[in-house]
């Protein structure tokens, strides 16, 4: 594992409220877990329905427009996938479901500015284009999401 690996498990290892999360097998299990969440909830536009149906859609039209992301709280969070998704990724990730829920929503607003960098959702971003935009938020390609975007995301 190279230093900036090390430094981003470290980064989203205290992000997390403690020590490293190994099931996802790479170096930031917050992603990993967004990334999963996302294509579970049939692509981008899926998840943000979810957050929509539950009040939160002025939070989740600012992250797909460019310009400022307000963040939500693990309440809002919970609400709006319910808590069994939260404990279900939770468990898969080694966490406590508070610290999943804690974790992605620190993580989910910066993420999807980043999968909408025009300000538009892309209704037809699922399948093979989702999996290759989600991979190029962990890197490689131009719009990736580096290591002071990853520091943003976790407030350090």
């Amino acid at each position: 594992m190279g230093l900036l690996d090390n430094v981003i498990g470290s980064l989203a290892g205290q992000a997390l409220g403690g020590g490293h999360a190994a099931a996802g097998g790479g170096a930031n299990p917050l992603l990993q877990m967004a990334m999963q969440l996302i294509s579970g909830s049939g692509g981008l536009g899926g998840l943000l329905q979810k957050f929509t149906a539950a009040g939160l859609g002025s939070a989740v039209n600012s992250w797909v427009a460019t310009g400022p992301n307000p963040p939500i709280n693990a309440d809002q969070l919970v609400s709006a996938l319910g808590s069994s998704q939260v404990s279900q990724l939770a468990q898969q990730f080694g966490l406590q479901p508070h610290q999943a829920a804690n974790g992605l929503a620190q993580v989910l607003p910066a993420m999807v500015d980043k999968l909408t960098p025009n300000g538009v959702l892309d209704q037809n971003q699922s399948g093979p284009g989702l999996q290759q935009a989600l991979a190029g938020l962990l890197g490689g390609g131009g719009q990736s999401l580096g290591l002071g975007d990853l520091a943003k995301l976790l407030g350090h």
